[in-house]
């Protein structure tokens, strides 16, 4: 079931935590920030490791098993991935600049 969860909730209120942190640390450029900004990006590839393992889970739940078709149906393996790989660019951006 669709979020039957409570950690379900966790990579939604990450990304607006993550929003809301690089716009201040950008506006204010303050060390503070900047170290909030660190932690929320790592929070955010973290998130993201957990949220691949979680959906792998939920396809091998469905009937076949890891089948073609369960990738196609079930829950979007990648999109997990794709917020941790939003939160390395963003760690990019921070050490690379």
């Amino acid at each position: 079931m669709v979020w039957s969860r409570k950690f379900m909730w966790g990579p939604v209120i990450l990304a607006l935590v993550i929003s809301f942190v690089s716009i201040i640390s950008t506006l204010l450029n303050s060390k503070g920030w900047y170290i909030v900004t660190h932690i929320s990006f790592w929070l955010g590839v973290i998130q993201g490791i957990i949220g691949f393992i979680f959906h792998i889970k939920g396809v091998q739940k469905r009937v076949g098993g890891l089948a073609l078709r369960n990738f196609l149906t079930g829950p979007p393996v990648m999109m997990p991935l794709l917020f941790s790989i939003i939160s390395i660019l963003g760690l990019t951006a921070i050490y690379g600049g």
